[in-house]
């Protein structure tokens, strides 16, 4: 069982980013993040093998930009539960950009394994909003899509996430 949890703020260095755009005349707007130096901090924590490092890193990502659409103080946690090599994998980031992890299970025998439901097994994907002083939200779904983004996709999730933040997450 390996398992990594600490709590670092994003632009900790100049190569973390969350950028927000809109384009002109549309109803396109969005963020992009870029965790280079948070991810890699805390990768170097702990020895990941490559497909639970990338899985990690979604994970982180999602968070981030989910943060960014908390209008109070608080948090935001998405995390996933199952029965495959990942038992646990969370991240969360706060509205002041600070971010943290843990990822749990066995990685030992991992082989060639590297998609979501493969690493994860039969999953449940949570994503928690709790503002500060205020009621907590939680949306909860079945991992049953090739990676976290077309999961976060889902009807209900999708429903739930724009009624709430106003936010959506792209492939």
């Amino acid at each position: 069982m390996q398992n990594i949890s600490t709590m670092l703020p994003m632009n900790n260095k100049d190569n973390d980013t969350l950028q927000r755009f809109i384009f002109e005349s549309t109803d396109i707007r969005g963020e992009i993040t870029t965790l280079s130096s948070s991810y890699l901090d805390l990768l170097a924590l702990q020895k990941y093998p490559p497909q639970v490092a990338l899985l990690f890193g979604e994970f982180l990502a999602a968070a981030s930009l989910l943060s960014s659409s908390l209008k109070h103080r608080g948090m935001i946690t998405v995390q996933a539960n199952g029965n495959g090599p990942i038992t646990a994998i969370m991240a969360e980031c706060s509205q002041d950009n600070k971010l943290r992890g843990i990822v749990r299970g066995n990685f030992d025998n991992l082989g060639d394994l590297s998609s979501l439901q493969e690493l994860l097994g039969k999953a449940t994907l949570a994503i928690t909003l709790e503002p500060e002083g205020r009621e907590r939200y939680q949306g909860v779904v079945p991992l049953d899509e090739d990676n976290l983004s077309k999961c976060q996709g889902n009807s209900y999730v999708r429903w739930y996430m724009e009624r709430r933040t106003s936010r959506k997450l792209w492939d």
